[in-house]
């Protein structure tokens, strides 16, 4: 019997006009003969909450989600505790085993859920009564610095409320004892094997967490492998345990893509798609990244296609290919391109996808996607700086001068081709020395990128900054690397309350990196823009370097030889300063900002730890700073020049074309009224200037402004 279920995405508050690729995995529910039902916002959900569900899905798309839609957990027991609430999405990486035990979470799933989650939903039913239990003593032991870095609101919620599972402990067994059907190849022969259930926890109503273990457990293989051991031949268990995971293989995707949630579409007015067609990474080695699964998992070609045709017939206009890289297989996306252009789906759709620098070996490729209708693709080039590449790892060691030159490659073959091309770039990393320098040879590299381009096919490209390296759950980078973590509070255990700690931003090394950072903030914000607009721009490209000029008249300082001079001692070094400056804490740089030490007590503490040492900090480093200083100055003007030489040439022609299209439509209106095909060319002319020059904010809004009114007084 199928059951009702509220599937939960907080994804109105990302501002995107498109349906989100989470809607194929919602028609997959359907097809296993479930009532689903979308919903956008906590406001929606708790709405339409009383329409009687048995489960609401809870969707967190990243770790740094978890804070709200555990709050949002709780308020949909406070409207109807007898619902299961059950958490999945890349959110929850390698953070599962704490999440079942929050407040208002009674099931949680790991990983690609194709497979998984239509197995549980089976065994998961609304209670007859009400879960909840009495309000809880009011004591719960919480530190005055926890508090400080805690959601108060999160933690009056966990405090008011506690709530028993609707999940029984029979029914929790029979979703652990569950296993889905796999067809494999083993040595030429088709085999067909029992899969056990796994990546899921399962909380009961006698407050028991049962979990059912990881394709990787041992203990998990041999059950299955007994389970299977009729029908396996000659295979070994070593052989065996790679068929047993849990994400689905092409051959079920391919089966489980069936139809559309067109309704869902329709009710929220998208005219947009996203459409995640290909799974996991080829590459799947960047730091910063955790796609670990395979990667080859596409849907056909026939498929995708028909649903396109059909994306046309429900209004839609635009279709962005949300996989992680969208060029996996040349040849895939060559018969995709073909198929497209046959069915004449290019004079309908436009389309967009993500590549990496290294997946297109034939750039003739390029072309054949021009001519199947996409626009704009995004390219995840991440650095030109070659230290960085092979810090991000997204190259083979010893080849980035080569990743380099293919970057080169393909941004001019896309934008030779007729593609407009967007270049992620991540400002920062988490260095020591010499992170300003490091920062100014990324800024410059990629404004002689700019200019170059711009000279060769008199149009830019977009710029998309992160100017924090960020990580995804569960990357290697979260080793390898000190991050600042937000506390989420989770629950109360024995009268404590248990956190789970989310690495958000990586720890500064450098202070002058820091410094740089906090003026970039403060320059960003007298725009009055959106940061995810703002760096987008080639106006962040003058914050970049007028924070940089500052950073730099910073970095001659004696409080910035002194912050460089700490930063090389060792623990037993930095130790021994502290005593001799009567502090408790080993962060003398936090002393020195406060003020509780000066400089000069800095000095005769050093002094006392030793003459070489006092010299260091009076002469060699003052004066390697102050060299490094008037370096970094000299490259911040050199940058001025370029991007002076970029944006002045940009807005020239936009100025020019501002002032004949004043002076055309004034010569026409003096001889009666413009003709609206001279107008409408005037409108095309100008829209086409906006693509090529849309990263100069400046020339943005001129143009935008223009075709605004061109628009009014074609109604008029």
């Amino acid at each position: 019997m199928g059951k009702r279920v509220a599937f939960f995405m907080d994804y109105d508050k990302y501002g995107r006009d498109e349906a989100p690729a989470i809607l194929q995995f919602i028609q997959t529910l359907r097809n296993h003969g479930h009532e689903v039902d979308f919903m956008t916002s906590e406001r929606e959900l708790l709405e339409r909450l009383p329409q009687g569900y048995d489960v609401v899905a809870l969707s967190a798309f990243s770790s740094l989600e978890l804070r709200d839609i555990l709050k949002t957990a709780i308020r949909v027991k406070q409207v109807d505790s007898r619902v299961v609430n059950v958490l999945g999405g890349h959110g929850v990486v390698e953070n599962a085993s704490k999440l079942i035990l929050a407040t208002g979470i009674d099931a949680v799933v790991e990983g690609e859920a194709e497979n998984t989650f239509p197995l549980m939903l089976k065994h998961l039913e609304k209670a007859k009564q009400s879960m909840s239990l009495p309000p809880r003593h009011a004591s719960v032991s919480l530190g005055a610095e926890v508090l400080a870095c805690l959601d108060e609101e999160a933690v009056v919620l966990i405090k008011e409320n506690e709530f028993r599972s609707p999940v029984t402990p029979d029914k929790a067994e029979e979703i652990l004892c569950e296993h889905f059907t796999r067809k494999i190849n083993y040595r030429g022969e088709e085999l067909e094997i029992e899969v056990p259930i796994t990546g899921v926890y399962v909380k009961t109503s006698d407050g028991e967490v049962l979990y059912s273990g990881s394709a990787a457990d041992e203990e998990v293989v041999d059950g299955a492998y007994r389970r299977n051991e009729g029908r396996l031949g000659d295979m070994s268990k070593r052989e065996f345990a790679r068929f047993i995971h849990a994400h689905p293989t092409k051959q079920e995707l391919e089966e489980t893509f069936r139809g559309y949630p067109w309704d869902i579409v329709e009710a929220k007015g998208w005219r947009a798609l996203s459409l995640y067609l290909q799974r996991g990474c080829n590459w799947g080695r960047c730091e910063y990244c955790s796609i670990t699964t395979p990667a080859g998992r596409s849907i056909s070609v026939g498929k995708v296609v028909a649903l396109l045709k059909e994306a046309v017939e429900h209004g839609i206009a635009q279709v962005t290919f949300d996989d992680d890289q969208f060029v996996q297989n040349e040849r895939w996306v060559a018969e995709l391109c073909r198929e497209i252009i046959r069915e004449r789906l290019n004079q309908r759709l436009r389309f967009g996808a993500m590549l990496r620098v290294d997946a297109v070996r034939d750039l003739s490729l390029l072309e054949l996607m021009k001519q199947a209708g996409f626009a704009k693709v995004q390219l995840g080039v991440e650095s030109l700086v070659p230290e960085k590449i092979a810090y991000f790892r997204k190259t083979l060691p010893g080849r980035e001068g080569e990743y380099i030159q293919k970057a080169f490659a393909l941004i001019n073959a896309c934008m030779r081709a007729g593609l407009d091309v967007g270049i992620f770039v991540i400002t920062t990393r988490p260095k020591q020395r010499e992170a300003l320098e490091e920062v100014a040879r990324e800024i410059e590299a990629l404004l002689r990128l700019l200019l170059s381009l711009y000279r060769t096919h008199h149009r830019l490209p977009t710029i998309s900054f992160n100017d924090m390296l960020m990580a995804y759950p569960g990357a290697p980078l979260l080793r390898k690397e000190r991050y600042k973590r937000m506390l989420v509070p989770v629950a109360i255990v024995n009268d404590e309350l248990l956190t789970l700690e989310v690495p958000y931003i990586f720890e500064l090394k450098s202070m002058q990196l820091a410094n740089y950072l906090a003026i970039l903030r403060e320059m960003a914000k007298r725009r009055g823009m959106p940061p995810e607009q703002l760096n987008e721009t080639l106006e962040h490209f003058e914050d970049l370097i007028a924070a940089l000029k500052v950073a730099a008249e910073h970095l001659g300082s004696e409080v910035s030889a002194c912050f460089e001079y700490l930063s090389g001692l060792s623990e037993g070094e930095r130790r021994e300063l502290a005593q001799l400056l009567n502090l408790d804490s080993l962060n003398i740089e936090k002393a020195l900002l406060s003020g509780a030490v000066s400089i000069a007590q800095l000095k005769r503490a050093v002094k006392h730890t030793g003459e070489e040492n006092l010299s260091m900090l009076c002469e060699h480093l003052p004066a390697r700073l102050k060299e490094a200083s008037s370096k970094l100055e000299r490259r911040c003007r050199e940058m001025e020049h370029l991007l002076y030489a970029l944006e002045s040439e940009v807005y020239m022609i936009v100025k020019t074309h501002l002032s004949r299209v004043r002076a055309e439509l004034r010569s026409l209106e003096q001889r009666g009224r413009a003709p609206r095909e001279r107008v409408r060319r005037i409108r095309e002319e100008s829209q086409e200037l906006l693509n090529k020059y849309y990263p100069y904010y400046l020339a943005r809004a001129s143009l935008q402004n223009l075709l605004s009114w061109l628009e009014e007084y074609e109604r008029a």
